[in-house]
C-alpha cells in the first residue's frame, strides 16, 4: 500500500490577477509532474471574489515524491521574482518561500520534502 502525503501551496503576488495567474502556471506543473498526485484549487478562507482561488491543496503518493519536488522546483526557478509561496504542512509547519534565487531551490525543496508529516 502505498502511503499518502499532503500540502497546501498559498501562492502571493502583488495583484490577485498575477496571483491567480502563477497559481494556476503551479498547478499545471505539479499535475504533469506525477500521474500520482491530486492537486485541487481552493480560496482563502472568507474570500469572496469570483476567482478560481489561490491555494492548491496536493495529495500525492511517496513514490511521486522525486517527480513532484521537481516539478515545484522547476516552477520555482521560473517565478522566483514575481511569487511568495507558502506551504502548510500536515504537521503544521508553515514555510514561506520568497525573493528564491535559483540556487535557493535545491535547499528548499528538502526543508518542503524531507519530513513526510
Amino acid at each position: 500500500m502505498t502511503e499518502t502525503i499532503s500540502f497546501e501551496f498559498e501562492v502571493l503576488a502583488d495583484t490577485m490577477a498575477v496571483a491567480n495567474l502563477l497559481t494556476g502556471s503551479l498547478q499545471d506543473e505539479l499535475r504533469y509532474s506525477s500521474r500520482d498526485i491530486t492537486v485541487t484549487r481552493l480560496k482563502p478562507s472568507g474570500t469572496r471574489t469570483q476567482d478560481l482561488g489561490t491555494i492548491l491543496l496536493v495529495i500525492l503518493s511517496t513514490r511521486a515524491m522525486v517527480e513532484v519536488s521537481k516539478g515545484f522546483g522547476n516552477w520555482l526557478a521560473k517565478h522566483h521574482p514575481q511569487a511568495t509561496v507558502i506551504v502548510r504542512k500536515k504537521n503544521g509547519e508553515v514555510i514561506e518561500i520568497k525573493n528564491v534565487k535559483p540556487s535557493d531551490v535545491p535547499m528548499i525543496l528538502d526543508r518542503i520534502f524531507r519530513c513526510r508529516d
